[in-house]
């Protein structure tokens, strides 16, 4: 575990802005993974199939690569496991006293 040591002379007043920080990045992540999963659901009613599924294909190399629609989809499932990579590692911060 990596341990950061901040000192000042406020500590609480510190501690206070970070949570908030904290608090408001998480907000943002969480928000932008609605969006990203509400695009992910529309491609999925468009083209009758899941995410899941269409990152096979990719991973198959059985994707026809000339639909931009699919990249924009396929780019969206790498962005929800990007945000939510981030959203883990804030949720595993802890500020000690």
């Amino acid at each position: 575990m990596t341990e950061l040591t901040i000192k000042s002379d406020q500590p609480e007043a510190v501690r206070s802005e970070l949570l908030s920080a904290l608090e408001n990045q998480r907000r943002m992540l969480e928000d932008s993974m609605k969006r990203t999963h509400s695009n992910l659901t529309l491609f999925e009613k468009k083209y009758n199939f899941s995410t899941y599924d269409l990152l096979q294909k990719e991973s198959k190399a059985t994707l026809q690569d000339d639909n931009l629609e699919w990249i924009e989809w396929i780019g969206e499932a790498r962005m929800l496991d990007r945000l939510q990579s981030e959203l883990d590692l804030l949720n595993d911060i802890q500020i000690c006293s």
